[in-house]
């Protein structure tokens, strides 16, 4: 806008950006509890398949509360306790939780008061403009006496505005100079 008075000066003169990180996600190793076995030594679980067919294809988590209700994220019946006294045969850190996807907004402007004073505004908006939850890994522990737990997520990454944030939110900051 370059007409000048109140318009142009609550209006005009904004800079906007965008900022869009997209990252893949850990490393996660596949853990095991409540096997009706006897080891000597710490253990592994046995994949029957190919690790890649652990992840459900086309995977939609459902309904996200309660955990139990989620749809899982990595199969489980592709897994097994190894037999007693013996050691499994799959190796650490084979599955990778879910990317981050975090996109920020942010708009600012300024203003000059008679040469001497500046008025500066900013507005970010983390985890805009679509609100989309990081989920931290999904519990990676085969245990078949609780199955509900196998795969499911129940945290987000990211405090309210960190890296990762959950939560869609605007911060505003002022900057008075004289």
């Amino acid at each position: 806008m370059n007409r000048g008075g109140v318009i142009n000066a609550v209006l005009g003169g904004w800079t906007l950006a965008l900022s869009e990180q997209i990252y893949s996600g850990v490393p996660l190793s596949v853990g095991m509890a409540g096997s009706p076995y006897r080891y000597l030594t710490t253990t592994r679980v046995n994949a029957l398949a190919p690790i890649e067919e652990a992840k459900v294809p086309n995977w939609k988590m459902g309904q996200r509360f309660p955990t139990a209700a989620q749809n899982p994220y990595f199969r489980m019946d592709i897994f097994r306790y190894p037999d007693a006294y013996t050691v499994g045969s799959l190796g650490p850190f084979v599955l990778q939780a879910p990317g981050i996807v975090w996109t920020q907004v942010f708009a600012s402007k300024r203003w000059t008061i008679r040469e001497r004073f500046k008025f500066a505004l900013r507005l970010d908006g983390h985890n805009l403009p679509i609100k989309k939850p990081n989920l931290a890994a999904p519990d990676t522990t085969y245990n078949l006496n609780s199955p509900s737990t196998w795969g499911r997520f129940t945290g987000v990454l990211g405090d309210f505005s960190n890296f990762g944030s959950g939560m869609a939110n605007v911060q505003a900051s002022v900057r008075v100079e004289w």
